[in-house]
């Protein structure tokens, strides 16, 4: 398996015997810092320079541009969220259309499946039908994903995939009539979304 940018960085670090505030200190905070060696936020390509320089790393140029593309399907997810949140289905449908990185395909799938949940004669223009056979296998999908997560959210699942999949859940039951079904995940959807951290929003 090949390291993430950040595991190299980090690897570096440790072998220098540097403390992450040792590593950043003077060019982006330990925070940025520390989620950055969890792959979940990207300083940008000069800071990143700059702690390749500090902590000894040889390939300064590769890393810099393997985190900007890391960047990007940050931005991506972000973008997505943004969208979902604000409810903008055409929103959701345009950056789905755009969405050719296979590394945000459960990122694609779950927001595929709440927009052809919510607005299916609307999504038909923008996407095809999500190929996942089932909500539980979704799930199921975000669960065990591990890109760009932080440490804490890991075996638990992208906090915000599963705001999505419980808005799902909700507008699933309500078209059923199954209101007491519908209310919980509506709950649960709000519960979870308080703890998507704010970096993220």
């Amino acid at each position: 398996m090949v390291n993430q940018p950040w595991e190299v960085i980090a690897g570096a670090r440790r072998s220098q015997g540097l403390t992450q505030l040792q590593a950043c200190s003077g060019i982006c905070s330990q925070t940025v810092y520390s989620l950055f060696e969890q792959g979940v936020l990207m300083p940008s390509d000069s800071e990143i320079e700059q702690i390749c320089l500090r902590v000894g790393v040889q390939d300064v140029e590769g890393l810099t541009q393997l985190c900007s593309l890391h960047r990007e399907r940050l931005s991506q997810k972000v973008a997505l969220w943004r969208a979902f949140v604000h409810q903008d289905a055409h929103g959701v449908g345009r950056l789905l259309a755009n969405l050719t990185d296979d590394a945000l395909l459960v990122d694609a799938l779950c927001y595929q499946t709440w927009f052809f949940t919510v607005a299916p004669e609307v999504a038909y223009s923008f996407t095809q039908p999500p190929a996942v056979g089932s909500l539980a296998e979704l799930h199921s999908l975000v669960v065990t994903a591990r890109n760009y997560l932080p440490k804490g959210m890991l075996g638990r699942g992208d906090i915000r995939l599963l705001v999505v999949l419980a808005v799902i859940e909700a507008d699933l039951a309500a078209t059923r009539g199954r209101h007491t079904a519908a209310a919980y995940w509506r709950d649960r959807a709000q519960e979870l979304r308080l703890q998507v951290p704010r970096y993220w929003v």
